[in-house]
């Protein structure tokens, strides 16, 4: 509920790739991903081997999807309902 809340809160706010992990003025997708998570207690930065590109710390879908908290509920696969 926390990560949700924390997340409806940034709606409006400006997307940009130019931002820091730190800066909650602009945000990507990952980024705001991340940081709803930290507000719910769960830190998805990895802790090595990430992407530091001119002192920007990027959070990439992949970094999500293989840190420890985060769990894959449904992988859709050939049984997304598009398909149908």
């Amino acid at each position: 509920k926390a990560a949700v809340k924390y997340g409806l809160n940034q709606v409006g706010e400006t997307y940009s790739l130019k931002t820091t992990l730190d800066n909650e003025d602009k945000w990507y997708c990952s980024k705001l991903t991340c940081k709803m998570w930290d507000t719910a207690g769960y830190n998805l930065r990895p802790l090595k081997n990430y992407l530091n590109i001119g002192g920007y710390l990027i959070i990439t879908p992949n970094d999500i999807a293989v840190d420890a908290n985060t769990w894959t509920y449904k992988n859709w696969d050939k049984t997304d309902p598009t398909y149908a």
